[in-house]
């Protein structure tokens, strides 16, 4: 580990990039009208900026820090076991974006959720069958698209059925819809781009990232739903307050595509009763041939997805990328004719995307990758693996897949989920920790796949989705109970999720040796 004077200003650097993460920071000056914002998006893309002019990060950091293994020989880490190729994360990510937004914008995922509301508000216990259709609607959108479009198009609709029926069933339902998008989403590598992210760096296809973490991340969906119906069930015997009708209110459902508009139209009020605008009757959203065939688009590439494991194996030149690029092109072609009488929809959609992700993802990447050039990524692997790794590989896999699951669930506390990815995989894919493991290398992944999706769960920063959830949820009160269940839950998820890939590498190990 180097500490020379660049290695301990760029280590400062990297401090405050994760700082500002976790507590954005608004800076008003006196002779301008506009804000200065230093937050995800744009501190760490500033830090890395400066470290670069400073020279305190090379130039083939930033380099390896965008083009990874693809980078030229010149720039070429020969140390580095590593396979991600961050561009293509980033090309991945924003191409799946835009056709779930797109999806979104046809309003079909708010015609499906409307569906499951009324039939909630029709049956004889609207509170509980409620809760049971929108946690499995949260598993299904969670599923097929990923867990931001759970917190963009259910969150407003939860708040309006909780008005309709009763109050103390909001913390439930909020708590069932996130904390299961964030369960669900550990099943699938298109669920959560850290999932992508690591399945880039081990070269995870999607078959054996689907044969290893669908069940225990269905599972551990079931194990949110049990508890949030305990809670929903203790909330109904406890006693209910006067005001409790003023606990709650709703000023409309926002805007499913402009991220503005559904911060502004969805923020609850608990302080300031008067503040609440009076209700609204419910616009009827019909399902078009447009919303038809997205939801067809958004099948098509599930199918691919499914058979990318094929596909690369009969023509090696076409990466899991590729598929979501392509898929891409066609929703392009889709809206294209659709809105060809107003091609401004397009432009609309694409403003729509969440840019300042692909920002601090290509940052965190170079800062990471420069923790790495100062050897600050070997000293901390070769220090676990010697002290903790080591021993714990010695009891056995589930004291393992806990290790790693509950240290990746802090590092998303401290760094936010996507860097504390890149971070975990990178300190596993040296060669320290690689020896130190073992065998139980792919018991390791796999788990701190599970924690980067799991550790959302406990405090809003701790990931993207958390922070734009609590943004629609302007509820303090209200939230800190949401987080304060979160982190139980988050743990109950950490020992059943650790306890089921134990007992799937086993079953996967069975299976192997008998074949």
């Amino acid at each position: 580990m180097e500490w020379s004077v660049r290695a301990v200003i760029f280590l400062l650097g990297f401090i405050l990039a994760c700082v500002f993460v976790i507590v954005p920071v608004r800076i008003t000056p006196k002779t301008k009208k506009t804000a200065i914002f230093l937050d995800y998006s744009t501190a760490p893309i500033l830090i890395v900026l400066l470290l670069v002019a400073s020279t305190c990060i090379p130039w083939v950091v930033v380099v390896r820090g965008i083009l990874g293994k693809r980078a030229p020989a010149w720039a070429v880490d020969e140390t580095s076991t590593s396979y991600l190729v961050p561009y293509t994360v980033v090309v991945l990510f924003m191409a799946l974006a835009y056709v779930c937004t797109s999806a979104e914008y046809t309003k079909c995922f708010v015609y499906i959720a409307n569906k499951f509301s009324k039939a909630a508000l029709a049956s004889k216990n609207p509170n509980i069958l409620g809760l049971s259709l929108f946690t499995l609607l949260a598993a299904i959108f969670t599923l097929t698209t990923s867990n931001d479009i759970v917190v963009l198009t259910l969150t407003p609709i939860i708040l309006e059925f909780s008005r309709k029926t009763d109050a103390h069933l909001l913390l439930p339902l909020l708590l069932a819809e996130f904390c299961s998008a964030n369960s669900f989403s550990a099943g699938l590598l298109s669920g959560n781009p850290s999932n992508i992210i690591l399945a880039s760096v081990f070269r995870i296809d999607f078959i054996t990232y689907l044969k290893y973490s669908l069940v225990p991340a269905i599972v551990s969906g079931c194990c949110v739903y049990g508890y949030s119906i305990l809670l929903a069930r203790k909330n109904e015997r406890a006693p209910k307050p006067a005001q409790a009708s003023n606990e709650i209110e709703l000023i409309s459902a926002p805007s499913h595509v402009n991220e503005k508009e559904s911060k502004v139209e969805s923020k609850v009020e608990m302080s300031e009763p008067k503040a609440v605008a009076p209700e609204k009757k419910e616009e009827e959203v019909e399902l078009s041939r447009n919303g038809v065939l997205a939801l067809l688009i958004l099948l098509f590439l599930f199918c691919l997805f499914l058979c990318s494991t094929a596909i690369s194996n009969r023509w090696p030149s076409i990466e899991f990328w590729h598929i979501s690029v392509f898929v891409l092109a066609v929703t392009l072609i889709k809206d294209c004719i659709f809105y060809r009488k107003n091609l401004g929809t397009i432009w609309t959609i694409t403003k729509a995307l969440p840019w300042k992700v692909p920002l601090f993802l290509l940052s965190m990447f170079i800062l990471v990758e420069g923790a790495s050039y100062y050897h600050f990524t070997t000293a901390i692997a070769d220090v676990l693996s010697k002290h903790v790794v080591a021993p714990v590989v010695r009891w056995g896999d589930l004291p393992v897949a806990l290790l790693f699951n509950l240290l990746t669930c802090l590092a998303c506390i401290v760094f936010n989920n996507l860097p504390a990815t890149i971070f975990i995989t990178r300190i596993i894919s040296e060669t320290s920790m690689r020896q130190a493991l073992g065998d139980k290398t792919m018991i390791a992944t796999f788990s701190t796949a599970a924690g980067t999706n799991f550790g959302a769960c406990i405090l809003p920063h701790a990931s993207l989705a958390g922070l734009m959830w609590s943004s629609m949820v302007m509820n303090p009160p209200l939230l800190k109970k949401v987080w304060m269940h979160g982190t139980v839950i988050c743990l109950l998820l950490v020992v059943v999720c650790s306890a089921m890939l134990t007992l799937f590498s086993w079953i996967v190990l069975l299976v192997s040796l008998n074949q």
